[in-house]
């Protein structure tokens, strides 16, 4: 099977406007926050806002469990919000265990050096203080590994070009270790 064959047809989870009073929480969740993680969230969600909708599933008595979202959901219950815009899911048990699990852990592997160039960048513009506490880590640590890592952060390394949707993106070409 080659990866065109894996998607033939797109189901788009129904997203619904769900009272955060309805919404329940496992208490099996194995997605756990250290306080400094939980503090970097509310940072991002006070500067982005809330980027990405929770996937809950709607229960036969007319409760929705989270799969997917629990630490953003109450941060909401936090700052007495009433409402949430919700992915709407009506599985078994055993597929919500298997979805909160796919939602964690399934992601790509990073390229250290476009990591780094993106760290380099972020430093240039003067942000890497406030992304070093929405990311959780300790003062300077994203200098550090630009600085142990050696590469040198070139701007013409930078171009855009068309994904396949037309939409763009930046690609980085002809990155150069020590330069």
């Amino acid at each position: 099977m080659g990866s065109d064959d894996l998607v033939t047809n797109v189901n788009f989870i129904e997203t619904k406007e769900i009272k955060i009073s309805k919404i329940i929480f496992d208490k099996n969740n194995p997605n756990k926050m250290t306080e400094k993680q939980v503090e970097a969230l509310e940072l991002t969600v006070d500067k982005y806002g809330f980027a990405t909708d929770p996937w809950i599933n709607k229960l036969d008595n007319g409760k929705y469990m989270v799969i997917d979202g629990e630490h953003r959901i109450r941060l909401l219950q936090k700052n007495n919000i009433k409402t949430v815009l919700c992915k709407i899911f009506k599985i078994k048990y055993p597929e919500v265990q298997m979805l909160r699990q796919i939602a964690n852990k399934l992601r790509g592997e990073h390229d250290k050096q476009l990591d780094i160039i993106e760290f380099k960048g972020i430093m240039d513009d003067g942000l890497i203080t406030e992304f070093n506490n929405m990311m959780a880590k300790p003062f300077g640590y994203f200098e550090s590994v630009i600085e142990n890592d050696g590469l040198k952060f070139l701007s013409d390394n930078i171009i855009i070009e068309p994904n396949e949707t037309e939409e763009h993106r930046c690609i980085v070409k002809n990155c150069k270790h020590g330069q």
